[in-house]
């Protein structure tokens, strides 16, 4: 709270210095968290729901910020959702991985479950792949596709304990098939597998070009991995890739970028640019001091006092979604207020 205060001016000092502090000090404590989970980080915590979404939009019909990308409207949402449950049902890979992509990384109206993205992995790899690996002959490319994710999955979660018990040997033998499908995020797991040397001997080398082959795919951790693998070398690709990274939304490349900046040259641009960073990682690596999850769980019983009053909380913070739900559940209110006053006088 009082990092946000100190940037914008509001009840304290207008000072980046200040700013800074405080969210460094967050920050450093978030990506401490972050790391000490599994492999290659926490997931990241839940989807915050903007509650203009419910209704087209801040300004209307399709201009949400999120309105053509994620589907907000529950009965949409379970229409789609049976769509695909059916013809997942039917064997079409298609369905089977977007539900294995819903259920991994969870929804709105969908909470992450690994032990159910995991049944549709295993359905995926009974379907396109032999008892003995191999991916079978005469595949469409959408199934080879399919075959690719779902095995770097499997491998991932086997790496990373999730939904099964952690078993390395596994996880290499299926990232190994991933990747030589030129899978991005199997390339980049095992090239952390070749860095930490788990199940591996370290090779750094090894490590390096597997994480520039994620790169190639676009891969936002590839990316991270890859520019601190070659930053003392190679300092501007580096920067390059981990921008490309924070573009995204990857935690950790905005944390190395933060940290970056602190040591720049000119103390003003670089202590906004390091704020913004910080900032990012307080707001979006929050698994342990959020007040959205109790907002939104207020919001969802009906108790939009208590909704009001904890998304006030997050934008006293400098949540941007407390701060938009806030606004809207205050116009809300300000708009019931005048009704009943507007009842009241005609009556």
């Amino acid at each position: 709270m009082q990092a946000f205060r100190h940037l914008t001016g509001i009840g304290a000092p207008v000072s980046c210095k200040e700013s800074l502090a405080y969210y460094q000090s967050v920050a450093r404590k978030a990506i401490g968290y972050y790391l000490s989970g599994p492999p290659l980080g926490r997931a990241p915590p839940p989807y915050r729901a903007r509650l203009s979404d419910d209704n087209s939009g801040a300004y209307g019909v399709r201009t949400g910020p999120y309105s053509l990308y994620k589907i907000n409207d529950r009965d949409a949402f379970e229409e789609i959702l049976e769509y695909h449950l059916h013809h997942a049902r039917k064997g079409d890979v298609k369905s089977s991985i977007t539900l294995v992509d819903l259920y991994y990384h969870g929804h709105r109206f969908a909470p992450r479950s690994h032990a159910v993205a995991l049944v549709y992995i295993r359905q995926i790899l009974d379907r396109l792949f032999t008892r003995r690996g191999d991916l079978r002959k005469d595949l469409v490319q959408d199934e080879v596709n399919a075959a690719a994710q779902a095995a770097g999955m499997y491998g991932l979660m086997h790496l990373r304990g999730e939904g099964v018990t952690t078993d390395a040997a596994a996880a290499l033998r299926w990232l190994k098939i991933g990747a030589n499908m030129g899978h991005g995020a199997s390339l980049n797991a095992l090239g952390f597998m070749y860095q930490k040397g788990i199940e591996v001997p370290v090779n750094s080398e090894r490590a390096v070009d597997l994480f520039k082959r994620a790169v190639e795919k676009k891969h936002q951790g590839g990316q991270v991995n890859y520019a601190m693998s070659i930053i003392d070398a190679h300092p501007q690709v580096a920067l390059t890739n981990l921008k490309s990274a924070a573009v995204s939304g990857h935690i950790l490349a905005h944390f190395h970028l933060a940290e970056i900046y602190t040591t720049m040259g000119d103390p003003e641009t670089s202590c906004h640019m390091a704020v913004a960073s910080y900032r990012f990682i307080a707001e979006h690596g929050d698994w342990l001091h959020s007040p959205i999850p109790n907002a939104y769980a207020a919001y969802e019983r009906g108790d939009l006092k208590a909704a009001t009053i904890e998304y006030m909380r997050a934008a006293e913070m400098g949540y941007g979604v407390g701060q938009l739900n806030a606004a809207l559940l205050l116009e809300r209110a300000a708009k019931e207020c005048e009704y009943r006053d507007k009842s009241v006088v005609e009556a």
